[in-house]
């Protein structure tokens, strides 16, 4: 993925297009196997990084991307760990409430909830941070793309 996002938009036109299909395809099945796997992009990040991958800066090279079928794909890799991450909220706050109400009841399983509360957040952090850095790169795009406007 990194060398076909990389050499998707070098120079001849058979390449270009094998490059773009490739990108375009590994991003697709990467979102298929977040999906049925229910991994969030924190999840994504740790795997890829234990394989020495740095999916966050696969992704930005791959915002860069002049092919429609490659940013298609991206935005579909984004829908799918945006909704796991929506889901990681919900399971959030789910359980601070449970940690609130057993907490006057039972310290042992106000400890088992709080540690895990307290994982949870710092994957949290994690995400904010993994995000912040891909709304940057999405950030450098407009400039790219108001200088491309402005050649014609």
């Amino acid at each position: 993925l990194a060398d076909a996002v990389r050499e998707s938009d070098a120079e001849g036109e058979g390449t270009i297009n094998r490059n773009h299909r490739l990108a375009a395809l590994t991003l697709r099945s990467l979102d298929r196997w977040c999906a049925a796997t229910e991994l969030g992009i924190v999840q994504l990040k740790r795997i890829c990084s234990g394989c020495n991958v740095n999916i966050i800066d696969v992704i930005s090279d791959s915002l860069y991307s002049q092919a429609e079928i490659v940013v298609d794909a991206l935005a579909e890799l984004f829908e799918t760990l945006l909704k796991r991450n929506s889901k990681d909220d919900l399971v959030l706050e789910g359980i601070k409430l449970a940690s609130s109400m057993i907490g006057a009841h039972n310290s042992s399983n106000h400890s088992v909830l709080s540690s895990t509360e307290e994982m949870m957040k710092q994957e949290e952090i994690e995400r904010e941070t993994i995000l912040a850095e891909l709304v940057s790169a999405v950030g450098m795009q407009r400039f790219r793309f108001t200088g491309r406007q402005s050649h014609g």
